[in-house]
């Protein structure tokens, strides 16, 4: 009784901090299925407005300029380690 009790006094700051941490719900997923069929409706939707071969286009050449840009990230970052490809060395 007397060791439950002076665990109870010591550990009561602990306690103290624990119920002052806020609840955390994990309501959001039970929800997820819903808002995600209506994300689907929604898309599908717009799919009816905007053909998806107008789109096409648009987001190959996005994707080809993006990939270009890392390529030659790369290219330029490479050429930069040995100090004869830079450019810039004078001998």
């Amino acid at each position: 009784m007397i060791t439950e009790n002076l665990i109870k006094i010591l550990m009561s700051p602990v306690f103290g901090l624990l119920n002052l941490l806020p609840t955390v719900y994990n309501d959001c997923l039970e929800v997820w299925a819903y808002v995600r069929e209506i994300l689907i409706d929604i898309f599908t939707g717009i799919g009816c407005f905007i053909p998806l071969s107008a789109l096409a286009t648009l987001l190959y050449a996005v994707v080809a300029l993006h990939v270009f840009r890392i390529i030659l990230a790369v290219i330029v970052r490479i050429k930069s380690f040995p100090p004869f490809w830079g450019g810039n060395c004078v001998i």
